[in-house]
């Protein structure tokens, strides 16, 4: 069900830089943009999905089953600090964005995870075979809430470099400090993520799909992770309106996985759900997004170096009708600019 709360939209300040590759091991570059006298804006660039990574490995998804392959990534064991002593677990889960996990009779929970190891082998260079293998750790977890008072938790995953071995050891610097996973968002300096049940999402597309036994990890200072702070809990409007909102926070109106905006643009939501609505309704028409697709219509970019021509070129999306609202296009979120 969803929350029956409306909540005024904050001022959203986008968080994230240019997509990596996988198995590259380099820093994102600083800004989205190229040219000399006019500058350019670089749609390929834009809004990440997800940020976290083990040196270049991109680590966002784990199948929870002990030694089962997901992603390039098999998750071997994981074990909790109980009372002083650790204790490895037979299983672990995702319920309402917390981890879970169980040994024998003892239920962990919530912050019994704080300190947790999280060993995993990896497929480093993505070719089929299993090639790598490094230790995580949860070193901070915080709980946080909703702009419309619901409460979730953050994990801060880091990497552990002394335990690496095989490929991975050759793209990764060794450190005496624990390494973490996610980049820092730079609204908040967060180096957490929020743990999504069953979620598994295509990171070139942006589609994302129901995956049984998955736990998606997904750093705040990314699309997929920042959700919750704009009031959108996957565990309360299910995987269709998530990726909906995931595709508007990134300004992928085309819903190709194309991202037409950078950190730094402000914007302001209303939805058909009672979770979120303008705070000033003067500002200027942006766009309205369908679930199960992307945007309907587009007015003005949000970015002031985008263009209608250049989405229309993308996709062909035409111009909002003047005074339009959701219901004239059966849409389930209006995006509008901050005056």
């Amino acid at each position: 069900m969803f929350s029956t709360t409306k909540t005024l939209t904050k001022t959203l300040m986008m968080a994230a830089t240019l997509t990596l590759a996988a198995g590259c091991d380099a820093e994102p570059e600083a800004a989205d943009f190229v040219g000399d006298e006019d500058v350019t804006f670089r749609p390929t660039g834009g809004i990440r999905l997800n940020t976290s990574f083990l040196g270049g490995f991109e680590f966002s998804e784990l199948d929870t089953h002990f030694g089962t392959p997901h992603d390039g990534a098999v998750l071997i064991k994981v074990c909790v600090v109980y009372k002083k002593d650790p204790i490895c677990l037979d299983k672990v889960w995702v319920e309402d964005g917390q981890i879970y996990g169980a040994k024998n009779s003892m239920l962990f929970k919530g912050w019994d995870f704080l300190r947790s190891t999280w060993s995993l082998k990896l497929d480093y260079d993505r070719d089929g075979g299993f090639d790598s293998s490094i230790t995580t750790e949860i070193i901070k977890m915080s709980a946080n809430f909703t702009p419309g008072g619901k409460q979730y938790l953050t994990y801060a995953f880091a990497y552990d470099s002394s335990t690496a071995s095989g490929l991975i050891q050759k793209y990764i610097e060794q450190s005496k400090e624990l390494v973490p996973t996610c980049e820092v968002d730079v609204d908040t300096g967060s180096i957490e993520a929020v743990v999504i049940r069953d979620l598994t999402v295509d990171r070139k597309s942006g589609d994302m799909a129901d995956r049984k036994s998955t736990m998606q990890i997904a750093c705040i200072s990314s699309a997929v992770g920042k959700l919750p702070t704009w009031n959108y809990l996957h565990h309360d409007i299910g995987t269709k309106v998530y990726e909906t909102a995931t595709r508007m926070v990134r300004m992928d109106a085309c819903g190709d996985g194309t991202s037409f905006t950078e950190p730094g643009q402000k914007l302001q939501v209303a939805d058909n759900f009672g979770l979120s609505d303008f705070f000033d309704p003067a500002g200027k028409d942006e766009a309205m997004w369908v679930v199960g697709g992307a945007a309907v219509c587009v007015t003005n970019p949000r970015h002031p170096n985008v263009t209608f021509q250049e989405i229309y070129d993308q996709c062909g999306l035409k111009p909002c009708k003047d005074g339009a609202t959701m219901a004239d296009y059966g849409a389930d979120f209006h995006t509008k600019l901050v005056p």
